[in-house]
């Protein structure tokens, strides 16, 4: 398994003016690494077998929409347009979006979905609010598993860096860090404008597993010490005090134990670490080859990179 970037590789990022071309360039580097669209419609024209979205205008039509799936077949997820450009509705299910209506407006469904952006039906959608509501230039990275367990990130930033735009996460837990009869262990996010308060939170909104059959939101937990509630990671502990690197944690998945049930652990992350000193969105480090990681939702994140220096 490796992470592979934006389009080809080499690219320190994806320029992009409106939220509809970012879902557009995730869709393009998924499909790369071997995801499918199974249905799609440009808004007036239904695919019941193929991608109609093959230019970024055709998802800028009013209920557009696709559904794309890992080569595993254990993540489906569909992005419909509703009214405007950074208005989304978005599902994720670990089963095909293979039953309802779909049709040139209409999104197919799955007994076991749930809506991650966004509300309404499939015949009456409305949209999450996803990016900057006017055209504004921004730059995205994308990062694509090649091999299972098929993890992705998509984080894009405006005003050189430093304002988020849009974040979009499914994350693969790590191996042995759930439990061996979990059948969906993923965290699924997408999230406008996002710090890392908006992940750590106790009463999470925007991540989201599955618990056997049942949705709920979860939080990726920080840790705290001191004898205070400060956060010691992320941003807390600094640097270690002689090599000078930086130390990091793994993302821990789970839901409060004060929370509706199912709830508690869920596991760990193979996307992200949490930083013990903040940096700036879009720094890079150097854990093994050059740049070969970057910073996130202000620095408090750290994820793997191409090498490249950020175009933020």
């Amino acid at each position: 398994m490796a992470l592979q970037f934006n389009k080809v590789g080499s690219e320190p990022g994806i320029s992009v003016n409106e939220t509809h071309e970012a879902f557009f360039e995730l869709k393009a580097a998924l499909k790369a690494q071997g995801w499918t669209v199974a249905r799609s419609s440009d808004g007036t024209t239904y695919n019941a077998a193929g991608d109609q979205i093959t230019t970024a205008a055709h998802l800028a039509n009013t209920r557009a929409w696709f559904e794309i799936a890992n080569p595993a077949g254990t993540v489906h997820l569909t992005f419909q347009r509703v009214n405007v450009n950074y208005q989304f509705r978005i599902k994720v299910s670990p089963s095909a979006f293979s039953s309802g209506s779909p049709a040139a407006t209409v999104t197919g469904s799955s007994t076991s979905e749930t809506v991650i952006q966004g509300g309404g039906t499939d015949a009456s959608p409305t949209g999450g609010t996803l990016g900057a509501t006017t055209s504004t230039a921004r730059v995205y990275q994308i990062a694509v598993d090649d091999a299972a367990p098929w993890g992705f990130y998509m984080c894009g930033y405006r005003s050189a860096g430093a304002t988020e735009d849009l974040t979009m996460f499914v994350d693969p837990l790590l191996s042995g860090s759930y439990d061996a009869t979990d059948a969906f262990p993923f965290a699924v996010c997408v999230v406008s404008n996002p710090t890392i308060t908006t992940l750590t939170t106790s009463t999470p909104t925007y991540l989201h597993t599955r618990y056997g059959s049942t949705w709920q939101t979860i939080g990726a937990m920080s840790t705290d010490g001191w004898g205070s509630s400060s956060a010691v990671f992320p941003g807390g502990v600094g640097t270690d005090p002689i090599s000078g690197s930086d130390l990091v944690l793994p993302f821990v998945y789970g839901r409060a134990t004060g929370l509706s049930g199912p709830n508690g652990w869920k596991g760990l992350s193979t996307l992200f670490e949490l930083s013990g000193a903040m940096r700036s969105n879009a720094d890079t480090a150097t854990v093994t080859t050059t740049r070969d990681h970057i910073y996130l939702l202000g620095g408090a994140l750290r994820a793997a990179w191409n090498g490249q220096i950020p175009a933020v």
